[in-house]
């Protein structure tokens, strides 16, 4: 399995080149610097939360996907409701 700051650089220099931006364009857009999206790319940082957020709106993809843990969009598993969970038939004390 890859190192997680190579895996998300390789998916973010993917995902930019597929939408044809330079990187000064995608700093922009993240309203960061130039360089900063140099490091993401050669995988020297991992972005923050407020990043990724801002990243999935602009990619419109899963933050796993943007990340490298998944790499196809259809192994998200999306939740509707909460799972149930059956409580545990204990034994009161002294029975």
């Amino acid at each position: 399995m890859k190192n997680e700051k190579i895996a998300f650089a390789e998916r973010f220099k993917e995902l930019r080149e597929e939408n044809k931006w330079k990187k000064i364009e995608v700093a922009k857009l993240l309203n960061c610097s130039k360089s900063l999206i140099t490091e993401y790319e050669q995988g020297k940082k991992l972005p923050r939360f407020e990043m990724l957020v801002k990243m999935r709106k602009i990619f419109r993809k899963p933050v796993e996907y943007i990340m490298g843990e998944i790499n196809d969009t259809k192994e998200i598993i999306i939740y509707t409701e909460a799972p149930t969970v059956k409580p545990e038939n204990k034994k009161k004390e002294g029975q």
